[in-house]
């Protein structure tokens, strides 16, 4: 059983979102479905999203739209981070983790999407310029999606490389924020040592 009550809506989408990259999301569809429904029912036009950092705003849009909610794209989901030519705020430069955000949501936008057609060529420009200076494994996590998006690769080799690459910045958070099945851990284990492909054709 997997449990988000009493989380942060960050950690609720982290979850959700960790869960999705390591490939075993269909072990639990009805509780990532019923914790979206709720994400949607508080808050389905992102007017209270003024305590939320852009990743968080950006993730929040990104899982709705790719779960299929009916989500209609105001400037409400993102007002606090645009300037007041409607362009998003040139200090978000500096939050790497929110530029990488923008970049996976703008690949689900819509092409009446005017704010997400700005965003990818500004989260584009901003995370080449900083990819050089970041460290391991945020480096890698700008340079693989800089080459591909996660909204057009191949399911395989994206967990392949989140959970070889990324998965283990994320689990001592995810592990202390949530009752998860102990069965991730061993999952996560098996394809951490290359058996990923092979692993992913059992029923686990």
């Amino acid at each position: 059983m997997l449990s988000a009550t009493g989380q942060e809506l960050a950690d609720k989408l982290n979850l959700i979102d960790t869960i999705e990259l390591l490939g075993i999301a269909y072990h639990f569809d009805n509780e990532i479905d019923d914790i979206l429904d709720q994400i949607y029912n508080e808050n389905s036009n992102f007017e209270d999203n003024g305590n939320n950092d852009v990743c968080t705003c950006a993730l929040q849009f990104q899982l709705l739209r790719q779960h299929g909610y009916n989500i209609t794209l105001s400037k409400s989901l993102f007002k606090k981070f645009l300037d007041g030519n409607v362009k998003f705020k040139e200090s978000l430069a500096s939050d790497v983790l929110g530029l990488l955000s923008l970049y996976e949501a703008s690949h689900v936008r819509t092409h009446s999407e005017d704010i997400l057609e700005d965003t990818l060529p500004f989260s584009t420009i901003h995370l080449e310029s900083a990819t050089p200076h970041l460290n391991s494994p945020l480096k890698e996590q700008v340079t693989h999606a800089l080459e591909q998006s996660l909204h057009k690769g191949i399911p395989r080799i994206e967990i392949q490389f989140f959970i070889s690459s990324i998965y283990d910045s994320r689990k001592q958070k995810i592990m202390c924020c949530f009752d998860l099945p102990n069965w991730i851990t061993t999952c996560s284990k098996c394809c951490t040592n290359k058996n990923l492909l092979k692993y992913q054709g059992k029923n686990i």
